[in-house]
């Protein structure tokens, strides 16, 4: 694999954890 590539998956995965992340900190701004 090249340097400059992404794995689309990867690039998924991080998303969805980037979102978690995200709402995590968000609901533990509610508390």
């Amino acid at each position: 694999m090249e340097a400059g590539q992404v794995d689309p998956t990867m690039s998924e995965v991080c998303r969805f954890v980037m979102g978690h992340v995200l709402t995590f900190q968000h609901a533990l701004t509610l508390e």
